[in-house]
């Protein structure tokens, strides 16, 4: 889960580092925002994206569909 507003590198940033490291771009990412625009033109990044808040049923579940594809 990737939250996109952190210091030093930013949640684009981070994704776009994992996705360019063979080894690492499988790993799946969900995009956690309370700002959804951010990742507009980035979406295909991501496994799934969230809108803060985001109650725990739905992250579980989210990160549960994910993990099963």
């Amino acid at each position: 889960v990737m939250d996109m507003f952190m210091p030093n590198m930013d949640g684009l940033a981070a994704t776009r580092a994992l996705r360019d490291e063979p080894a690492l771009r499988r790993i799946p990412v969900i995009a956690q925002t309370a700002q959804p625009s951010v990742v507009s033109g980035a979406r295909e990044l991501f496994d799934a994206v969230l809108a803060k808040p985001c109650s725990p049923d739905i992250l579980i579940r989210t990160i549960c569909d994910v993990l099963g594809r």
